[in-house]
């Protein structure tokens, strides 16, 4: 006695190369099922719909994820530009287009506001506000990520105020023209303190989290009126796939934060 058998997932017998196999029973049991073909990685440029999805040839893409998703500055005051970020991963390699940005105001989503920054004025005193990052390499959408919320404070005091003074002026890359894996990035930052007060354990970290680069100058000051320039060396590994490329940079001093990217290519 024979039956036809089949152990891959629902909905893909009969589609592509998946079919049935058999069982033979053989003393009041049922053996191995012999012959089926289940669902395998897609082989690209033959022909077949390997993976049983109902396409045959597509590339086995990879959702991107997010992660550190952050809203600064900190602290928040109604007349703040909010600029909402996050750390972009792709394990394919895939540079971000068509990523999704949202702004939620006490829990309701804030219309028309599907951009990295929040103008001032958008927020009243005490309002509780989230930023939503998901991320997408132009072919497929990853996972939500939300900000952890923060409220809006009124006018800030005279000392917040030139606690707020600080400004990263430049961010370059100085061989961004010729970068291939091995080599290494030549970052040029430069900060700016318009107040009229010293800011004291200002630092400054550079990340590309595809990458594994991550490194932090400082602590130093920066006493009012003052400009300082740094010049970091960014090491790229000698495996990194040819691609686009993220570098955050982010200026700190307490709970104040200045955050920047910039978009570099490396190529083999």
């Amino acid at each position: 006695m024979t039956r036809s058998c089949y152990s891959g997932p629902a909905g893909t017998v009969g589609v592509g190369i998946c079919h049935e196999g058999f069982q033979s029973c053989t003393a009041g049991a049922w053996g191995s099922c012999l012959g089926e073909v289940t669902p395998q990685n897609e082989i690209l440029w033959d022909g077949l719909d390997n993976d049983c999805d109902g396409s045959c040839d597509e590339d086995d893409n990879h959702a991107p994820s997010v992660s550190h998703v952050m809203i600064s500055p900190q602290p928040a005051y109604v007349t703040s530009t909010l600029v909402g970020s996050g750390f972009y991963v792709d394990l394919d390699n895939d540079p971000e287009s068509g990523s999704a940005f949202r702004w939620f105001r006490n829990g309701i989503v804030i219309p028309g506001e599907n951009g990295k920054s929040l103008a001032p004025g958008t927020l009243a005193v005490n309002d509780s506000v989230i930023f939503e990052y998901t991320p997408k390499d132009g072919k497929a959408f990853g996972a939500a990520v939300n900000s952890t919320a923060h409220s809006i404070s009124g006018a800030a005091s005279e000392d917040e105020e030139d606690t707020l003074a600080l400004a990263m002026t430049r961010f370059s890359i100085l061989n961004e023209d010729r970068l291939r894996p091995g080599d290494s990035m030549m970052v040029l930052v430069t900060l700016e303190n318009n107040g009229n007060t010293d800011l004291e354990h200002v630092r400054v970290s550079f990340a590309v989290p595809e990458l594994g680069i991550w490194t932090r100058i400082g602590p130093f000051d920066l006493d009012d009126g003052d400009e300082v320039t740094r010049m970091v060396r960014l090491e790229i590994p000698r495996d990194a796939a040819s691609g686009y490329y993220d570098l955050r940079a982010t200026a700190s001093e307490g709970n104040l934060r200045r955050v920047k990217h910039r978009e570099f290519v490396v190529t083999k």
